[in-house]
């Protein structure tokens, strides 16, 4: 068993890891928040959707990756567990190779289609037709140079070294927003700025390159192993399933809203939909950095430490959740209100509350998610994938029909739900996982406070004073979390980490 230094060790960088993911998060979507409205000024509607539309496309062709990104950084994490650091660029190289040549024909395809895309299906005016098909034959050109990066940047990952990621990520996504402008300021037309963004993202790749030869020892061990890639596709290829059914999950609530509704209902469904989708960012920081970490402890097969790791992770999802929904939940009209009027308030209010409880599911999703694919067993979350989505499509057309766009809501809600109880449902049928411990592990009276808590907003909702009840309730729930959750050494933890302290 691991002995307490060793836990906080471990804390420690899980700590780092977590903060910096999340304040990378946290700086770009401040950063679209400021200059994208900039962007869409000077660039003017119509070409920025052109503009837009290429990163789109680019991101769809992504999973021309077929995981081998997410595959890089399990294999790396279980070698460096097992302490086999001589394995680190046999896996890179191999990853690397292949997704150059796998970009190359995702790129060739693109290329293809720019003019069935450019002239038949996508509705751009004659005059910035020759600009459309310049840009998409840049984005495919840029395409292999992408899919390498996720290699270079999922072996960073494995090595617990967030620091860097995001100290490369951060200017890279801020650049997105800001060379436009630049573009603009130096006359360039679209095509100018656009040879900008692609001069950009080979910068970036050469910089991942240069961190991964400093740090990975990436300039050796040049071979191509048939054996070694069929182990990463076998992990990788089912992550695509994932890649091209998840997106589904995420835009056809508003395609089935336009077709039964007008394009008002969507708007109204978008706006809070688009609200709690920022709050991922959340869940996301976290689990970026908790599936490196259950990767190399499964390459120990150090299963105490593993499950210290799952229940502590669930119960700070479950205090954090509660600290950021609850207010969300009470004050929930007043925001729509604040932010887009009153109309928005009387018709997206109830939807927003209603995604609000999606946003807790998916949140308790992220450690058992992230656990079964560090796991080894992606297969797993894209069954379970498959089996929603055809549960899904049915539900979404009778609520959305028979409810309107609470009924979306509702349909998308329920889906998240049921992904929740499969993902921990697989944590127990693998015996990675029991149950039985989340009464020994503090999560069952975390869950219930929660549970408990979130009923209380609703009611504290309707009150006249609703900032004075909220706060109560804020520190009954972070006072039964501290002595009736976290155990005596998390606490201990946790004071450790205050700039002052005092006796608990």
């Amino acid at each position: 068993m691991a002995s307490i230094s060793e836990f906080q060790i471990n804390n420690r960088i899980l700590v780092r890891n977590i903060l910096i993911n999340f304040l990378g998060s946290a700086i770009y979507l401040l950063a679209g928040f400021i200059f994208m409205p900039i962007v869409i000024r000077y660039l003017g509607t119509e070409r920025f959707g052109i503009f837009s539309l290429s990163w789109v496309i680019l991101g769809y062709f992504t999973f021309f990756d077929l995981g081998l990104g997410r595959a890089t950084t399990k294999f790396i994490s279980a070698a460096l567990g097992k302490g086999e650091t001589e394995k680190v660029p046999y896996f890179l190289w191999n990853a690397i190779i292949f997704q150059a040549v796998l970009g190359i024909v995702g790129s060739a395809i693109l290329i293809y289609i720019t003019p069935f895309l450019v002239e038949r299906i996508l509705n751009i005016p004659l005059q910035y037709k020759e600009e459309a098909r310049f840009i998409f034959s840049l984005v495919a050109f840029v395409l292999p140079v992408m899919l390498m990066s996720f290699s270079l940047r999922g072996a960073l990952e494995a090595k617990q070294r967030f620091d860097l990621v995001n100290a490369v990520h951060i200017p890279s996504g801020i650049s997105s927003f800001i060379l436009p402008i630049l573009g603009v300021v130096l006359g360039l037309d679209l095509k100018g700025i656009m040879l900008l963004m692609v001069a950009s993202k080979i910068v970036t790749f050469l910089i991942w390159i240069w961190l991964c030869s400093d740090i990975l020892m990436l300039r050796k061990n040049f071979v191509v192993d048939r054996g070694v890639l069929c182990s990463m596709f076998s992990f990788g290829g089912w992550l695509t399933v994932s890649a091209l059914i998840i997106p589904a999950f995420f835009s056809l609530d508003r395609f089935i809203i336009g077709i039964f509704y007008t394009m008002a209902a969507v708007t109204y469904y978008t706006a809070p939909y688009e609200a709690v989708s920022r709050l991922w960012a959340i869940p996301g920081s976290l689990a970026n950095s908790l599936f490196p970490a259950f990767s190399t402890l499964d390459g120990k097969m150090a299963k105490e430490e593993i499950d210290a790791l799952f229940y502590r992770s669930i119960k700070l999802f479950i205090i954090l959740i509660g600290l950021v929904a609850i207010p969300l939940l009470v004050f929930a009209s007043g925001i729509m209100r604040v932010w887009l009027g009153q109309d928005f308030a009387q018709n997206s209010t109830v939807v927003f509350q209603i995604l609000l409880l999606s946003f807790i599911f998916n949140c308790l999703s992220s450690v058992p998610y992230v656990f079964i694919q560090g796991l080894g067993r992606p297969d797993v979350t894209a069954k379970f994938n498959l089996l929603e989505f055809f549960l899904y499509i049915p539900l979404l057309l009778f609520l959305t029909k028979e409810r309107g766009i609470t009924g979306t809501a509702i349909a998308y809600t329920v889906r998240v739900g049921l992904d929740m109880f499969l993902l921990y449902f697989a944590c127990w049928r693998l015996k990675k996982i029991n149950v039985f411990r989340f009464s020994e592990s503090g999560m069952s009276r975390a869950l219930l406070i929660l549970l408990t808590f979130v009923l209380a907003a609703y009611f504290i909702r309707t009150l006249p004073y609703k900032i004075y009840g909220l706060f109560i309730v804020t520190v009954i729930f972070s006072l039964l979390n501290w002595f009736y959750v976290l155990t005596k050494i998390e606490r201990e933890w946790f004071i450790k980490k205050l700039p002052f302290r005092y006796p608990l």
